[in-house]
């Protein structure tokens, strides 16, 4: 028999020193007591816990390979491989039940004050046995009913060591099931480890965990001394249980060596940058073809449709307004696929963590710290959900400088925007100028918010700034089958929260181009040919595409004349002495409001403003882009789009801040409306003089 260390040093008498169910705790357990159990995922960041979320209950979660990304519990239902009925709870990352960050305290008021789960699956990295053990230690002196589920066994191997689980099981008094969170072939066994525990904790108690009171003293009797207590006698569980296989050397020279590389200040931020450019360049590259099936598609269905159905307002509608709306954001979907791919493959291969160990330096100098690399890099998908996972920054001055500089990171709604203004002016036949291009605007969202963060620092001295202490992930083969499924999980999310708003306002912006009916007279296509300027006078289409040119019949004996006469065009026009600076007319500025609901719906709006020709075979994405290039402003011969006005455009969605759902998580977020409306007005304001600048400075040296 080994010797077993001394567990609990000076526990103190009020709280439990057994991890059994019947622990002397004051109350039951509100959360699961019911037929279905509630399961809670608690372990320390990057140790597995949501990837396991994610195969026991279907989800599809985004999983993250470094600190920080899970900023608020999830429930969801376990999958029938389990063998019973169950609820599973997923937690923020944390080391200790004493929260040192917002997200360990949502993990603490879950577990104490939320949601009190019959059963515990402590989540423990087997390369890092003692300091996540320390957790569990913590768990079983309140009275928690574990399950210990033991991850990354399979990297302690490439190392020449492992675990002796049943010696581990013996020690701690609890089940103890090494397991890959990515694959399934060990989840039956945990769900039956976690059936097991439950029925012993009813037949016992009926109660887990503890109250609020008794978690206070607990906290209150951790004081350094029993801390360091802990840590020796996890140390020696550790010594105890882990062998090392013969033949085999102690540690991983080869991942030493690649970090080595990977981390170095110089040649790490050129493979970093490296692999963004074939990144953004893959993303002009292998989406072709999809895209092209994917407009032709739709071109076909919205031709076909008008060709069957008769004529009228309705039709319209339906075809240019909702299916012609949609479709020019759905081609953009491929190149949305790619990114999520690409990067979900770098997150789960363990790569991405070395990019937050390789800009802490940097940050550094700018009021920041490597805390701040992953909400800024959740940025590139969505700044809704980067702004909530600045709450795992401790300091609240870096906190809120981090939530005020993440719209300036090139989210994945503004990628239609910038592809279909850099497919305007890229050659065709040359992807490798879009991707450099599309590289340089997503590099440039950085060094804006480095330069913002910069003055505000400099402006602002802030003397309490956080350390930043980061545990590396091992490098590993991501598993393909979990990077497809979180791609997939994640495009549909994109398509379910775009998708109504680009509808909604697809539709809504279609009726406001074709209200109210106006009378016009009826023009025959003799008369439209050989007078075309009596048709200009009548309706004001000296711009309009063919289709436009005559008014189509609606129901009830009235027409209408398409854009020029709407609600839409009267509120163009009032704005248009505000866009005519930034080189767009009256209809860009329409689209140019719309992308303030949504960025995506700029390109939807784009093709429902400039009346894009349907008569044609091409794809919408390629009609759009014929229309551009030869829509004038009204009354002159001057090309709207040109390369300085496509560059200013861009330059406008690069700063300005379109989304104001990002406004409300902003104020959210900082406990207040002054931080948000400052970004409002700062960036918007900011971009429009940045884009006015920079159309005209390019005109007055030639550039069209």
């Amino acid at each position: 028999m080994h010797p077993r260390p001394d567990l609990n040093p000076s526990a103190p008498s009020d709280t439990a020193a057994s991890g059994s169910p019947d622990a002397s705790v004051n109350a039951a357990s509100g959360a699961g007591s019911g037929s279905e159990p509630l399961i809670a995922l608690v372990g320390s960041a990057n140790s597995g816990k949501t990837t396991l979320f994610n195969l026991l209950t279907g989800s599809h979660y985004n999983t993250i390979n470094y600190p920080g990304a899970t900023v608020e519990f999830a429930i969801g239902p376990g999958k029938t491989f389990l063998g019973f009925p169950c609820r599973v709870m997923d937690t923020p990352g944390l080391t200790s039940l004493i929260p040192a960050s917002l997200d360990e305290k949502v993990t603490v008021d879950a577990l104490f004050a939320r949601h009190r789960p019959d059963v515990v699956v402590a989540v423990v990295d087997a390369n890092q046995l003692s300091r996540h053990l320390y957790l569990v230690k913590q768990l079983q002196d309140l009275g928690f009913n574990l399950v210990i589920a033991l991850t990354m066994s399979d990297l302690l191997v490439q190392r020449g060591r492992h675990i002796d689980a049943r010696k581990l099981s013996e020690m701690l008094e609890c089940p103890v099931l090494p397991l890959d969170p990515r694959r399934k072939d060990k989840a039956a066994d945990l769900g039956r480890l976690v059936e097991e525990r439950w029925l012993a904790g009813r037949a016992a108690s009926g109660r887990t965990g503890a109250d609020q009171q008794a978690y206070k003293a607990f906290a209150a009797g951790m004081t350094e001394e029993r801390v360091q207590g802990y840590y020796a006698a996890l140390d020696e569980v550790e010594r105890l249980v882990s062998v090392q296989d013969d033949g085999k050397k102690e540690p991983g020279a080869r991942f030493a060596s690649a970090d080595r590389i990977l981390l170095h200040p110089v040649y790490g931020l050129a493979i970093f940058l490296a692999a963004m450019f074939v990144i953004f360049t893959s993303i002009f590259w292998m989406a072709t073809p999809f895209m092209d099936l994917i407009d032709g598609a739709f071109g076909w269905t919205i031709s076909g449709l008008k060709h069957v159905l008769p004529q009228s307002w309705i039709v319209d509608l339906i075809a240019d307004g909702a299916i012609g709306g949609v479709g020019t954001v759905m081609v953009f979907l491929p190149q949305i696929l790619i990114l999520f791919f690409a990067m979900g493959y770098l997150e789960d291969s363990g790569y991405l963590a070395r990019g937050a160990a390789l800009v802490d330096k940097p940050l550094s100098k700018i009021g920041l710290n490597g805390k701040s690399f992953v909400p800024l890099l959740s940025g590139y998908a969505c700044a809704i959900p980067a702004m909530m996972a600045a709450r795992t920054i401790p300091n609240r001055y870096e906190r809120n400088l981090t939530i005020f500089i993440i719209p300036l990171m090139s989210c994945s709604a503004r990628l239609p925007v910038y592809t279909l203004l850099l497919a305007f002016i890229t050659p065709r036949g040359k992807p490798w100028i879009g991707g450099l291009a599309l590289t340089g605007l997503y590099l440039a969202g950085m060094v804006l918010g480095a330069l913002v963060s910069t003055v505000i620092s400099k402006l602002r001295r802030n003397k309490d700034i956080s350390g930043f202490i980061l545990e590396l992930p091992a490098l590993r083969k991501p598993v393909l089958r979990v990077v497809v499924a979180s791609t997939y999980h994640k495009a549909e999310q994109y398509l379910r929260k775009a998708g109504l708003t680009i509808v909604a306002i697809s539709l809504g912006l279609w009726v406001l181009t074709h209200t109210p009916p106006v009378e016009a007279p009826s023009v025959s296509a003799s008369a439209a040919v050989s007078a075309p300027a009596a048709v200009s006078a009548v309706a004001g289409l000296e711009s309009a595409p063919p289709s436009a040119l005559a008014p189509s019949p609606e129901p009830g004996g009235r027409e209408y004349v398409t854009v020029t006469h709407s609600y839409a065009a009267q509120l163009g026009r009032f704005i248009e002495p505000v866009t005519r600076p930034m080189g767009l007319d009256w209809r860009g500025g329409v689209a140019m409001i719309c992308g303030f609901a949504a960025r995506e719906v700029f390109v939807s709006a784009m093709a429902l403003m400039y009346r894009i020709d349907d008569t044609q075979g091409d794809g919408l994405a390629d009609r759009l882009l014929a229309r551009m290039s030869e829509v004038t402003f009204e009354g002159t011969n001057e090309k709207v789009f040109t390369v300085s006005s496509v560059l200013g455009v861009i330059l406008f969605f690069m700063i300005a801040l379109q989304c104001f759902s990002t406004v409300a998580v902003a104020k959210a977020e900082s406990g207040g409306w002054k931080l948000a409306a400052i970004q409002l007005v700062v960036y918007t304001g900011v971009a429009y003089v940045l884009t006015v600048i920079l159309v005209q400075g390019l005109r007055a040296l030639g550039v069209a």
